[in-house]
């Protein structure tokens, strides 16, 4: 029985003495944790400690004070917050404190100010605590629903509706929006009409707002022709014209054309290479708030910009006439100037006839006719003067 028990002792000596040269190893290899009256202190694997210094352990990082002890709560290091939580480790992402919200970035650094996460936009105050209802942020208004998040478009708040652009930014006044024009209150409310106020300068959001359907159209035909061929699109059921240039030299801006205070949507060529080079193939702005169609061309009318401001036309009807015009653009509107026409004339004995006349006419008087070499002058002076439409912004592929 002594012998057995002996045994047995011996053993239990045995696994003492293993375990503790397990832990002296542990010890000696990463450091240990220590306790004392003040509180937490880590001490490294060669006997030294941290103190006043960031020290990553098993992953996570800590802050020692001066003193080497552990902190947590707020700590400002080198003048900026972080939190550290009640085993000590560094917080980062969003952490509830209270009854307030926090973003701590992946360093751990306290955010204020905007923030996106997961998608949405929300505002941090001075203090690093998230902003939720209405917010004034530089001068101007947002509001941030429970979660924080920062609203956009129609929102319904205290019984009345106001409108936030899509930077989150309250609009007051006139805005054209989903087809309609809206006069926004500062505090709530609107009234809806057909067309803004007279005397009522548009925006530049305005003119985006209005064209930007148009754009929308011709964006998704480029893209259903990108993916599945030019021609097993239909471009009739996009609004857009049927191409006489190449579609992937097409390109957009918005300017005021005239200079009568009104931005133009002008949609053309920028490939002098094309069969028909430097086309304008769209030009519309904007009457009583909405938009007008002033210029379109297709294959059988195709528009160009002059050196003077004008716009040139070159028409036909196929084989029985061309219609060369000169027109200007004021107010929204085209005015002819002048222009030549080619039309069959058996009675006279020539099968082709030249008149001067910027108007299209049903009989054309003898008095109008000019000479082939006069008609032919004045078109060959009208195309030199064709320039190429500055700055255009060309239509992107979608990547497939």
């Amino acid at each position: 029985m002594f012998r057995r028990s002996s045994k047995i002792i011996a053993l239990f000596l045995l696994l003492c003495m293993l375990v503790s040269a397990f832990s002296l190893s542990a010890f000696a290899e990463g450091g240990s944790w220590r306790k004392n009256s003040v509180g937490w202190w880590y001490r490294n694997a060669d006997g030294t400690y941290p103190a006043d210094c960031w020290q990553k352990i098993n992953g996570k990082w800590y802050y020692f004070n001066q003193e080497g002890y552990m902190t947590t709560g707020w700590q400002k290091v080198d003048g900026t917050w972080y939190y550290l939580n009640s085993s000590g480790a560094m917080e980062t992402g969003w952490i509830k404190l209270g009854n307030y919200w926090y973003y701590l970035s992946g360093s751990g650094a306290m955010r204020t100010g905007w923030v996106q996460s997961g998608g949405k936009m929300y505002y941090m105050s001075s203090s690093g605590a998230m902003e939720t209802g209405w917010a004034r942020i530089d001068g101007e208004w947002y509001y941030f629903d429970g979660s924080g998040a920062m609203q956009t478009g129609w929102q319904k708040i205290g019984g009345k509706w106001y409108y936030f652009n899509d930077a989150g930014v309250m609009q007051t006044g006139w805005h054209y929006i989903d087809n309609a024009w809206y006069e926004l209150y500062y505090n709530g409310g609107y009234t809806k009409a057909s067309q803004p106020s007279a005397g009522y300068q548009y925006t530049e959001e305005d003119y985006l707002a209005l064209y930007q359907p148009i754009l929308d159209n011709i964006h998704e035909y480029y893209e259903k022709a990108s993916e599945y061929g030019y021609l097993q699109v239909k471009w009739q059921d996009y609004g857009v014209s049927e191409c006489c240039v190449y579609i992937d030299t097409l390109g957009y801006k918005i300017e005021d054309v005239d200079g009568d205070g009104i931005d133009e949507l002008i949609i053309g060529s920028y490939d002098s290479e094309d069969l028909y080079p430097n086309m304008l193939l769209y030009l519309y702005t904007i009457e009583n708030g909405d938009v007008k169609l002033v210029v379109s061309s297709w294959p059988r009318t195709r528009n160009n910009l002059m050196d003077d401001g004008c716009i040139y036309n070159e028409g036909s009807s196929g084989a029985a006439y061309t219609l060369i015009t000169k027109y200007s653009y004021s107010a929204g509107t085209l005015s002819a100037l002048d222009g030549i026409r080619s039309s069959d004339n058996f009675e006279m004995g020539n099968p082709v006839c030249w008149y001067r006349t910027g108007e299209f006419l049903e009989r054309y008087p003898a008095e109008l006719r000019i000479p082939d070499e006069e008609a032919s002058e004045l078109w060959g002076s009208w195309k030199e003067k064709i320039v190429a439409i500055p700055d255009l912004i060309p239509f992107a592929y979608k990547e497939t």
